[in-house]
Formats: C-alpha cells, structure tokens, sequence
C-alpha cells in the first residue's frame, strides 16, 4: 500500500514482514528509513562475541535515519521480532525535509550521528583490544562464578 506524504508529494510505502525478516544489514548503504505502525523491530551488531542487542523499536518509533543524515553506511543490522508494519520514507523524502531544516538544525543534527557513531567505534575498539589482551576472560566471565572449596 502507498501512502502520500502531502508535504513533499513523495510516496511511502505502507509494508508488511513477517517475524524474524532482516530489514538490513550493518555496512548495506542507506536508501530508506523505517517508521513502525505496529510490532518490534531488534536493532542488533555482529561482533566478535556475538550479536549485540542495541535496542528495540516499537509503534511510533522510527529507525534506519542516522544512513539518510550522513550518508555512511548501516552501523547496525534490523530484523523483526514480530510481525510488523512499517511504513518505508526514502531517502528522497527525508532529504526533501532536511533541506527545509536551518542550517542549525542540520548541523545539530549531523554532529549526533557523528558523535553516535565515534562511540560505537570506540566501543568496537575497546571490545576487540579487551579480546585481545587477553581471550581467557571471556571464557571465564561465561563460565559464571567459581566456589572456593578451600572452606
């Protein structure tokens, strides 16, 4: 199903995915963004000791706008948790927006998404150089905690 956005006369598209649909994936270019009409979607990282959750999303909320603001790459991947709706706006859309944004507006704007993704690599950084330092830990960190039988 379209639905017409009066403000710009560009086309969203209403669509429908099943439980369990990646959306995207981390490093795919960013051509849309995602409003939620109905379900939750898992904004989820692959790295080194698995998938991370980062978050979920739900009716209202809008996911995917950080590739349309600075044109980088995903930096996370999207699926569905549940049965969903969402409504795509395309880049064309939401760049038809920003151009009405001041000046101030968008450069708020693009120093978040700059600042959010300098975070993330740090992050990813620190994640993989605590790997490296040293792997053990990890195995003991999952292995949970030890009793001391010397009591």
């Amino acid at each position: 199903m379209n639905t017409t956005n009066k403000s710009s006369g560009k086309v969203m598209n209403r669509q429908y995915y099943p439980a369990n649909t990646l959306l995207f994936s981390e490093g795919d270019p960013g051509d849309c963004m995602f409003v939620v009409r109905s379900g939750r979607v898992e904004i989820f990282q692959e790295r080194p000791q698995g998938r991370v959750v980062i978050g979920t999303v739900g009716q209202g909320e809008l996911f995917g706008e950080m590739a349309l603001i600075d044109g980088e790459p995903r930096m996370a991947s999207a699926r569905t948790i549940n049965d969903c709706e969402l409504m795509l706006v395309p880049g064309v859309t939401f760049r038809d927006h920003m151009d009405e944004a001041t000046p101030f507006v968008k450069a708020v704007m693009g120093i978040l998404v700059k600042n959010l993704r300098n975070v993330d690599r740090w992050h990813n950084q620190r994640t993989i150089k605590f790997m490296d330092d040293d792997p053990e830990i990890l195995d003991a960190i999952a292995a949970g905690p030890v009793e001391d039988s010397s009591r």
